[in-house]
């Protein structure tokens, strides 16, 4: 038994201290995107020709998922934001990293909502 555990504080010693099998050191960063969902365009807004942008607060976790969004801002004024809520809960994110720890953190984002170039209003089926 005393044999065994001297090969393994051997082992421990010789990795931990190895370059190649250190931990590495992971540096402070804010979220990063991984998956992202373009928003729905409402109906009414794309038959009127309406585009517009909503920007939303709302919380990243430690596991990357997106919770407790609200509008902070939107134009043309609510038009927009059941979809903008609807799309920032399918989003995914890297977490921040503070100290080498994936932190929760609140961020705000604006979602935009333009028509193609070249779009025609009227063109849309009924």
């Amino acid at each position: 038994m005393r044999s065994l555990l001297k090969i393994i504080l051997i082992f421990t010693i010789l990795f931990s201290s190895n370059p190649l099998f250190a931990k590495k050191k992971i540096k402070d960063r804010g979220p990063i995107a991984i998956v992202t969902v373009a928003p729905n365009y409402p109906r009414a807004a794309a038959e009127q020709g309406i585009e517009g942008e909503v920007t939303l607060e709302f919380t990243i976790t430690t596991t990357g998922t997106v919770t407790n969004p609200v509008v902070i801002a939107s134009n043309p004024e609510k038009l927009f934001d059941r979809e903008a809520l609807r799309a920032i809960l399918k989003y995914k994110f890297a977490p921040a990293i503070k100290k080498q720890k994936a932190i929760q953190i609140r961020v705000s984002q604006t979602l935009s909502f333009k028509l193609p170039d070249g779009y025609q209003p009227h063109l849309i089926d009924k």
